[in-house]
């Protein structure tokens, strides 16, 4: 695949680091006009922006240490001190730092919980398609049509195989289209947001069947998040509709 796009001298441009750059800029222009467009205070993220993510990077390191749990005799130090994070624990640790920081700083959550979970979807359908252009994600063996033989050295398999992470983009994609025109008819916040959570959590669920390096970890993971989704789903149509501040 075309893991480098270009090559000048010394300077060597990674397909994946230009679609990180991308969902990185395209859901931060989202984030802003949905904060712009619900009304929510631009103070408060400037305020604990760096408390919500030095509390995902905090869980996420735990659950990766805990994930990791029978190298800890061995290598306990290396896998605290290295720059890999579980990046379900970096979600948790988010989405629980947002709630604690927003009731603490008498914001209404839902909105804010929503405006993240839009713009995410949008973050998650580039780095997606990143993850097929670098060859990271990959799928099993299939005899299905559109299956793609992948020439990359980390790929063990020479045939064709499922492209799960352009199953994940149709998938997020799909989701955030049905956030969008959710998000333009429904006036109670969360709603939208909790009900993508389940449906990406789902969608994912079943795609990770199909993932080669695929664990009963990440499949538990899925499900707890589809649970939540449900949660925040339900919690957000029993609520009183307020003004947001």
């Amino acid at each position: 695949m075309y893991e480098t796009l270009f090559h000048i001298g010394f300077f060597e441009l990674k397909t994946f680091n230009l679609f990180l750059f991308i969902a990185i800029s395209c859901s931060a222009w989202l984030l802003t006009a949905l904060i712009r467009i619900q009304g929510l205070s631009v103070d408060f993220l400037m305020k604990r922006g760096l408390h919500l993510l030095l509390g995902a990077v905090v869980l996420g390191k735990v659950l990766f240490v805990i994930e990791h749990f029978s190298f800890i005799s061995s290598s306990f130090i290396p896998l605290l001190i290295s720059l890999s994070f579980s990046r379900f624990g970096f979600l948790f640790g988010f989405f629980l730092g947002l709630y604690f920081w927003s009731q603490r700083e008498k914001e209404s959550f839902f909105p804010w919980f929503e405006s993240f979970v839009m713009s995410g979807l949008v973050f998650l359908f580039f780095m997606h398609v990143g993850h097929f252009f670098n060859g990271t994600y990959y799928g099993t063996l299939t005899d299905l049509p559109w299956g793609i033989a992948f020439d990359s050295i980390s790929i063990p398999f020479v045939n064709p195989i499922h492209p799960t992470q352009l199953y994940s983009a149709l998938a997020s994609l799909s989701i955030f289209i049905y956030a969008v025109r959710g998000f333009k008819r429904t006036h109670l916040p969360g709603v939208v947001g909790g009900l993508s959570v389940a449906l990406y959590s789902l969608a994912s669920l079943g795609i990770d069947f199909l993932r080669a390096e695929a664990t009963l970890l990440t499949h538990c993971y899925y499900f707890i998040c589809f649970l939540l989704g449900l949660l925040l789903y339900y919690l957000a149509t029993r609520r009183t509709i307020s003004p947001t501040k």
